[in-house]
């Protein structure tokens, strides 16, 4: 049941991503990594200078001077704490950044023609998201948990390890166990690349989101749960109870974080 939460709120940013999708042309891949705290300081900043020299073409010029400034602000301040001996410096500097970008944009939106100012809405939904998980980084980073005097790698009975419960009996040969099992990064970009797999493979081709009672999400879930042969699992009146279950979880989750309600999934984590 783990799996629910981490995977939940990875496709929610996988979505808001994909080619056609109704979404901000300054989401990418990387929004995934943020929301499950893998990203490195690398990745942030890389990032964050995409966002502000797009931001730069499209807002005023007293923003343009708002942006410059941060951007300058945030280059010092990740000097200092990517050097400073803190394990994860991203989620903080996350948070502390989009504090000061999220009243820029607020303010700089209702200036700009109706489309644009659509989309910029929607990367400010997505960001307030990406800073609220942020806040609870380390445990939707949870890889290990303690057992007696050790930390051990999260698994399942039937083989599903770490923070993205990734199968290792599924995808041996795919992907190194041992990442899988002892790296959160790896882990977590294994299944955020698994849930783009699985959309882009099998839903979106086989247009769930058409299908009476589909979703693309929910097939995504489905078929990253149990296989391309499930994709309808979730819509199918067949479906044993105890996977209907987990199906409606999933739902449950993906529809409070869609709808603004991102802190919701802290529940998982006994928060």
């Amino acid at each position: 049941m783990k799996r629910i939460c981490e995977a939940t709120v990875v496709l929610v940013f996988l979505l808001a991503t994909l080619p056609g999708a109704e979404a901000s042309p300054l989401l990418d891949s990387r929004v995934a990594q943020l929301s499950t705290g893998a990203a490195s300081w690398q990745q942030w900043d890389g990032f964050l200078t995409t966002v502000v020299k797009k931001l730069a073409e499209d807002l005023p010029e007293p923003a343009r001077e708002q942006l410059r400034e941060l951007l300058l602000d945030s280059r010092y301040q990740l000097v200092e704490t990517a050097f400073s001996g803190v394990p994860n410096p991203v989620p903080s500097l996350v948070t502390d950044t989009w504090t000061r970008l999220s009243p820029i944009l607020n303010q700089a939106v209702s200036s700009l023609p109706p489309d644009v100012s659509t989309r910029y809405k929607g990367f400010i939904t997505t960001m307030d998201g990406v800073a609220a998980l942020s806040g609870v980084g380390q445990r939707l980073g949870r890889q290990f948990v303690k057992k007696g005097d050790s930390m051990t790698p999260l698994a399942s009975a039937t083989g599903d390890v770490g923070m993205m419960q990734v199968n290792r009996h599924t995808w041996r040969g795919l992907y190194d166990l041992n990442g899988l099992a002892g790296d959160v990064k790896y882990n977590a970009n294994a299944g955020s690349e698994i849930l783009l797999y699985h959309l882009a493979r099998f839903a979106i081709p086989r247009h769930e989101d058409k299908q009476p009672g589909g979703q693309l999400a929910r097939a995504t879930y489905s078929a990253y749960n149990g296989g391309p042969r499930q994709l309808a699992r979730y819509r199918t009146a067949s479906t044993i109870a105890a996977l209907k279950k987990v199906d409606e979880a999933f739902w449950t989750k993906f529809r409070a974080v869609s709808a603004g309600q991102e802190l919701a999934v802290k529940g998982c984590y006994g928060g």
